[in-house]
């Protein structure tokens, strides 16, 4: 990835034909978030396998081994995939080291939250589409999408009574180890 930042779809199209070339695992220097809005994908990270029907969040930090296989539903597929060098957020590299290293991959409700989530991809992919794109705004809008998702990953954890939250639970492991 020559560029900080960028941000492209797969559509049913690019599905169809990644499907007859197949797909191998990969490692890259970059981070990347997935954005499923239509179909499913199948992701394999830490070394295990898992399908998810969307809408679904996968976040794959740099330099870990996986694969993923973006699934056809009734024939449609569609996926956010933004890609985005360490340094780019640097204010927010730790936190999303330390968020998504136990679930990369967060399985949500098709709702407004969703919705707004998408509309953030949908202003980013605008803006560097311009002819010179802003890179602050992207990252606002970058950290705005983090923040949405965060705090669907808390509402979902709530609702589901997992006890404490995962950024919490981190960072005292954190703690403990520098008072070491």
């Amino acid at each position: 990835m020559n560029h900080p930042f960028s941000i492209h779809s797969i559509d049913s199209v690019e599905v169809g034909n990644a499907l007859s070339t197949g797909t191998d695992a990969n490692i890259h220097e970059f981070d990347e978030l997935l954005i499923g809005v239509e179909g499913g994908l199948e992701h394999f990270i830490d070394y295990r396998t898992v399908v998810y029907d969307t809408p679904y969040i996968s976040f794959v930090s740099a330099g870990k081994l996986h694969r993923v296989k973006p699934i056809l539903k009734n024939g449609a597929c569609f996926i956010w995939v933004i890609r985005f060098q360490p340094g780019f957020l640097p204010d927010c590299a730790f936190k999303l080291q330390s968020y998504y290293p136990v679930a990369p991959d967060l399985k949500l409700n098709n709702d407004s939250t969703f919705r707004r989530m998408v509309t953030l991809c949908e202003m980013m992919y605008e803006e560097m589409s311009a002819n010179s794109p802003n890179m602050r705004v992207v990252q606002d809008l970058l950290r705005a999408l983090f923040s949405m998702i965060e705090a669907a990953r808390d509402s979902i954890e709530q609702l589901s009574g997992v006890g404490g939250n995962s950024r919490t639970s981190t960072f005292s492991k954190f703690l403990d180890l520098l008072e070491v």
